[in-house]
């Protein structure tokens, strides 16, 4: 009986929430640290969904995103992790396959796109300075970063105005987790927002 009593308040808890309780200015609010992880499609610059982490540390005043990355380059099956510093709580971690098509393991899942609310204007992307280029590649190594057009995927979001009315880093990095003879369309933006 008890484990009955238990699912309904569990199930009541679940369809109570609107689906835009957790991108509120109340669940941001506090002194607490957020990672906003956005996936943006590598080739057509769609937004795909994102993640929300809090970390209980404070690092507010620093320049860059503290995170410290471990990457095993990909011979056969390699792959890449950020942590949080300094708590090294897992940020991100994807496997990066040489000849195949790695996959995300964090998070498990993002939230899909259409839970993300959309608001009635768009927030103009940041000077090219202001992105921190994270990962393994320098920018040299890289082809010309198209800024506007990832940053044009996410301009029209409220989590996006949010953070930079916050003042918060913007990390990216190009998660491509089919190299050798990799396809793009199997890669993405990991767009990283801290405030």
């Amino acid at each position: 009986m008890r484990s009955i009593f238990l699912f309904v308040c569990f199930f009541a808890l679940l369809t109570g929430c609107k689906k835009n309780d957790l991108h509120s200015d109340n669940f941001y609010s506090g002194d607490n640290n957020f990672m906003q992880i956005l996936q943006v499609s590598y080739v057509g610059y769609t937004f795909m969904g994102g993640k929300t982490q809090i970390f209980n540390s404070a690092n507010h005043n620093i320049d860059s995103i503290p995170m410290l990355m471990r990457y095993k380059e990909p011979s056969d099956f390699g792959g890449i992790t950020f942590l949080q510093i300094p708590t090294y709580d897992t940020i991100f971690n994807g496997t990066i396959i040489w000849m195949g098509c790695g996959q995300i393991y964090y998070p498990r899942t993002f939230d899909i796109s259409s839970s993300f609310n959309s608001g009635s204007s768009v927030v103009a992307c940041p000077d090219s300075s202001q992105f921190q280029l994270v990962g393994p590649l320098s920018k040299s190594q890289m082809a010309p970063i198209n800024y506007s057009a990832i940053w044009g995927a996410i301009s029209h979001l409220d989590i996006t105005s949010y953070m930079m009315q916050q003042n918060c880093k913007i990390g990216l990095y190009p998660y491509m987790p089919s190299v050798g003879i990799g396809d793009p369309n199997q890669w993405s933006w990991i767009v990283f927002l801290y405030k």
